[in-house]
């Protein structure tokens, strides 16, 4: 089973300019994660004990990224995916992809640039 988050916005200092490192900037996170299917009988509710709590998840990426400065995308996709796996038990697979909108000057012009990762 496979759990999406898309496009989470997440506030931080990301790059390595001077005027980058000055202002935060809204990076959006993607997350997939791949959870083992929950076994339930006919007629019964999966428990969030038997899955991943997504609200908690995106707790984590707050807690780990919101005003906090970092030099490249990479950074954030390594430090995010390390996390991600030690606090939320039951992910088996992560794949993490982080998108920057903003670029110093007008470098690529309103261009996006994700840099993707997957945790096994």
């Amino acid at each position: 089973m496979q759990i999406y988050v898309e496009n989470y916005p997440a506030a931080l200092f990301l790059g390595i300019y001077p005027e980058e490192q000055e202002q935060i900037q809204n990076a959006l996170i993607s997350l997939v994660m791949e959870i083992a299917t929950p076994v339930v009988k006919p007629g019964q509710n999966v428990e969030l004990s038997q899955t991943v709590d997504y609200g908690y998840v995106c707790t984590v990426i707050d807690k780990t990224l919101v005003n906090k400065k970092f030099a490249l995308i990479e950074d954030v996709v390594l430090i995010l995916g390390q996390v991600l796996k030690d606090n939320c038990k039951g992910i088996l697979k992560l794949d993490i992809s982080v998108e920057k909108t903003k670029f110093p000057g007008n470098a690529l012009k309103g261009a996006r640039v994700k840099v993707r990762h997957l945790f096994i």
